[in-house]
């Protein structure tokens, strides 16, 4: 019958590539992996064969592994076939010729047969050679390279040893495999030492290698590669003898492999597949990859699953409150952790948060950053982390592993000289979520850098190698509350702070604590030891496949796809003012003139998590219900960690103007080692500072330290500074701060 395959015993048709006029490329596969090729014509019949049971090998139309080179004798044992049977027209067989010179052939025999295997492992000589499958992390994508792929030979015979030679005053043509190695040893070869490389190549394949001085190579044909650097898809991550490894003991180090023509696109996590080899300017180990694909795939296009984002709640579950409930009753259940219903909402709550959102007409951050701050053992990791299992979509790491991995990106000088930036974890958990354990342990340097990057959702790296890339990251900082002992930070109770948000003053400094969304506050003495002892027995109600979906669902949701309701909006600015009149302090500035931006994001969130959506689940609704649960719940715990009271103590010291003129006398007169201008800009920035040390003011306004000790007592003693482990700014250094900004005319200073 017409177009039905060969019937060769052991071989097997994989795959038909259609050229032109009704012709067509048919490969074969057989149990060895060896892959044939036949041309199919318009009428249906098949060259080159001899009839149906001919073995493809007779005929020499086969490519076999490793290199699954095509080489010129299959190439001619196909053109000439095709040529004589069905009188092909030259434009024809120019379109054949090309079609087989742009044959992947590996995607037709490879597929489903390659071994999945973690990155590490491609160390494992028993991979050496073969090919493979890993989950990465793209860390840094470094130059691309033009390569040959296909030569022109030629030969100029110059004695009688050349007699009978098949190049003699001939040439040919040479294919490059996808993953032969030369690929990578040209990259670092300048003109002359690449085409002494080709040479000895072309010599080599074509079995003259002793006459490789007398070739002539063109290059036909060249490719791209382009070089990355990746480092295995991670769950969690945790310091282990000064190494970062995963929660199997895996170390969390980097690869340099080499990528032929494939687009990363935005993508940061990916499946990436090829050949493992040496690298043959160094010997590492290295793979050639011709197969990249995005393995969280298209989440800027992604379209949600309805049917199983319905199931998520029970039908008769409409409102907030009762879905909410429902939720955190069978989180319970799931994560067997009791009395954390807050930070298990705080942390569903930025798992759940869109991207971008449009606020007041402008593009406002919409992922959320927030803190969870509290004694040890009270289960704030182990909520996260049951957030993130839940999910499925986001990393943990430990402050130990972002000091030495780095959260926003290192610059690597690489062996040939050219310069990478090797990024952080802020940057491959773009559009997902960090959860940070142990945030306090991240350097002032540090910290710096991540909020400019939460500012903007761009990290930028300046220098030798200079870069940009997104950081649009879901953050939970965890931290125990510390305090200064002598001349070290150790972890103190919440039970000794004055207020529980005071916790927060060793996390981040002022800004930092001005950009969270969001703060969660636990203590030892909140859930009680039969409580903790007793976890419900009863399994989870939910679908714990829904939650990915509601995940993917939460990030791929456009701008335009956020809807506040009139009524929401109105309630998202009564609610700001309302809460900025009772948390709002200088000390803690949590609460602040961006509330309406911050309740505008949670809301949106809420909406997110409870499924407030259209009958298409394309948009999100925010509602009023969804603002007034958020104001509750921000109430509830904001007054719970002290908030009401610091802004209580600080109206207490409101400063008025007459005051600030009367301080800024006594101050001029009995601090005599800065002049007037000196004295301010000393006074100015402290103010900015959360914890100031003597240490950082000696050096940055040449005093010594005795120095900078008398003018700290001088500022004590009107109030503006206090001794807690240190220098402590106060309200009404803060109200000082201002009039000394600006507020009073020069005349009064």
């Amino acid at each position: 019958m017409e177009n039905e395959p060969l019937s060769v015993p052991n071989w097997r048709l994989v795959a038909e590539e259609p050229v032109c006029e009704g012709y067509a490329l048919r490969l074969y596969l057989d149990e060895e992996k060896r892959v044939g090729l036949t041309i199919r014509g318009p009428d249906g019949r098949e060259v080159p064969t001899r009839g149906q049971g001919t073995p493809f090998l007779r005929l020499l139309a086969v490519l076999v592994p490793p290199s699954y080179a095509l080489t010129d004798a299959v190439e001619e044992l196909l053109l000439s076939s095709a040529q004589a049977t069905f009188n092909m027209s030259a434009e024809t067989l120019s379109k054949l010729k090309g079609c087989l010179h742009r044959l992947a052939l590996r995607k037709w025999y490879l597929d489903g047969e390659v071994p999945c295997i973690h990155l590490t492992e491609i160390e494992r000589p028993e991979f050496f050679g073969k090919r493979v499958k890993c989950e990465a992390l793209v860390s840094g994508v470094g130059e691309t390279y033009a390569v040959p792929k296909r030569l022109y030979v030629s030969c100029r015979p110059k004695g009688e040893g050349c007699y009978g030679c098949s190049l003699s005053n001939e040439s040919r043509s040479i294919e490059i495999a996808d993953e032969d190695p030369i690929l990578i040893a040209a990259i670092s070869a300048h003109q002359l030492q690449l085409m002494s490389l080709l040479k000895r190549y072309a010599a080599q394949r074509l079995e003259v290698e002793g006459c490789s001085g007398n070739l002539e190579v063109e290059i036909l044909d060249r490719v791209a590669l382009k070089h990355i650097r990746i480092r295995p898809a991670v769950f969690a991550l945790y310091e282990q003898r000064g190494r970062v490894v995963d929660e199997k003991g895996r170390e969390f180090k980097p690869y340099d492999v080499y990528a032929l023509n494939v687009d990363l696109g935005a993508a940061m996590k990916v499946t990436v597949e090829g050949l493992v080899i040496p690298d043959p300017r160094s010997q590492r180990v290295t793979m050639l990859v011709n197969r990249v694909e995005n393995a969280e795939g298209d989440i800027i296009n992604y379209k949600a699953n309805k049917d199983l984002l319905k199931a998520l709640y029970p039908q008769d579950l409409v409102d907030v409150k009762g879905r909410i409930t429902w939720l955190l009753t069978n989180f319970a259940r799931y994560s067997k952790i009791v009395g954390r219903e807050d930070v298990a909402l705080a942390c569903m709550l930025t798992e759940t948060s869109p991207t971008i959102i449009i606020f007041e007409g402008k593009m406002q951050r919409g992922w959320l950053i927030i803190a969870v701050v509290g004694d040890t053992t009270t289960a704030k990791s182990e909520t996260a982390k049951a957030v993130l299992r839940l999910f499925r979509r986001g990393i943990y790491i430990t402050g130990e592993c972002a000091r030495l991995t780095g959260l926003v990106g290192t610059l690597i000088q690489l062996q040939s000289g050219l310069w990478l930036i090797d990024w952080g974890m802020l940057v491959l958990a773009d559009r997902s979520l960090l959860v940070i354990d142990g945030a306090n342990k991240i350097s002032p340097r540090e910290w710096g850098e991540i909020q400019e990057a939460e500012r903007s959702g761009v990290v930028m790296k300046l220098g030798a190698g200079r870069g940009q890339a997104y950081a649009r990251t879901r953050a939970i900082h965890i931290a125990n509350p510390e305090a200064y002992q002598g001349l070290e930070r150790r972890s103190i109770p919440m039970r000794t702070l004055f207020v529980k948000a005071k916790a927060l003053e060793f996390l981040r400094d002022k800004p930092g604590i001005a950009r969270l969304d969001l703060a969660v506050f636990t203590s030892s003495d909140d859930v009680s030891i039969e409580m903790i002892n007793n976890p419900p027995a009863q399994p989870p109600e939910f679908n714990v496949e829904a939650f990915r979906e509601l995940a993917l669902f939460a990030h791929s949701r456009r701008p335009d796809q956020i809807l506040f309701t009139e009524e929401a909006l109105k309630a998202i600015c009564e609610g700001a003012s309302k809460l900025y009149r009772e948390f709002s302090t200088s000390s803690i500035p949590l609460v602040n003139e961006e509330m309406k931006v911050k309740l505008a994001r949670l809301s949106a969130s809420l909406a997110t998590l409870t499924l407030s959506v259209d009958e298409e689940y394309e948009k999100v609704i925010v509602k009023e219900e969804h603002v007034n649960f958020i104001i509750e719940f921000l109430s509830r715990i904001y007054r719970d960690a002290g908030l009401h009271i610091l802004r209580q103590l600080e109206a207490d010291e409101r400063l008025d103007d007459q005051s600030c003129v009367e301080i800024w006398k006594t101050l001029k007169t009995t601090i005599n080692e800065l002049d007037e201008q000196r004295l301010k800009e000393f006074i100015l920035y402290v103010a900015a500072q959360a914890k100031p040390s003597i240490e950082e003011l000696s050096g940055k306004f040449s005093l010594t330290r005795e120095k900078v000790q008398a003018i700290g007592r001088a500022l004590e003693a009107q109030g503006l500074l206090r001794r807690e482990g240190g220098w402590r700014i106060t309200g009404k250094l803060s109200q000082f701060s201002r009039w000394l900004r600006g507020s009073a005319s020069e005349s009064s200073l």
